[in-house]
Order: C-alpha cells, then structure tokens, then sequence
C-alpha cells in the first residue's frame, strides 16, 4: 500500500539570517580591538616620525648654513673684509629649521684661517 503526501514546501520572503552573519556593524569587542592595534601601531611610529623630522631640521640646516658661508666668502672676496652682519648680504631674516634666526659674529682678531677655522665647525647627528 502507497501512501501520499501532499504538502506545499513553503519558503519565507525574506530568509533568515543567524545573529553572527548579520552586518549590522562592529561590536564593542572589535572596535576595542582595532583602537588598541592602531594605537600600538601609532606609539611605535611617532619616534620613528620624530627623529626622521629631526634629521630633516639639521640637514636642512646645514645647507642653510653653507649657503650663508658661500656669501659671506663671495661679499670678502668682492669687498676685501667679512661682512659686519648678515644684514651685508642681504640675509636679514633667515630663519634656522627651528625658527629662530641666525647669529653671525664677525671675528676681529687673528688670521683669516682662524676665522675659516671657527666657520667649519661641525654638527654631530645622534
């Protein structure tokens, strides 16, 4: 003997999701998560930033300062003596890479070299 069933396979308009496929956003735990990895990521970066604008400041600094020797030796050259300041030259408002302006003395006794001497001064980076 053969039984039939009769149904109707209905399906829902919409189908229904499990509560972890659902896309509403982020939950506290991962956005907790993401703030602590982009904060570790942001601690260890900004020395490294730091030293890298550092380095910058005294690089752009030494250009700035053979350039200013370049003048001063260019106004002996064309005059005969340094100049007085370095408002002579034309640099009246030059900044250092840390804003404050460059100090120019000239030197009035000793030889030519001892002046020489005291503008090739060198900067030691760390």
């Amino acid at each position: 003997m053969t039984h039939e069933c009769n149904f109707i396979l209905e399906l829902p308009l919409r189908p229904r999701r499990s509560y972890l496929l659902r896309a509403d956003g982020f939950s506290l735990i991962e956005l907790t998560l993401a703030v602590s990895i982009v904060g570790v990521l942001a601690a260890l970066a900004f020395p490294n930033y730091m030293e890298f604008i550092e380095k910058a400041r005294v690089a752009r600094a030494i250009s700035e300062l053979h350039g200013l020797a370049k003048d001063i030796k260019g106004f002996a050259l064309a005059v005969g003596t340094y100049p007085n300041s370095l408002a002579d030259i034309g640099r009246t408002t030059t900044l250092d890479p840390w804003g404050s302006p460059y100090q120019y003395w000239r030197v009035e006794c000793g030889t030519v070299d001892d002046i020489s001497s005291v503008a090739k001064l060198k900067l030691r980076r760390k």
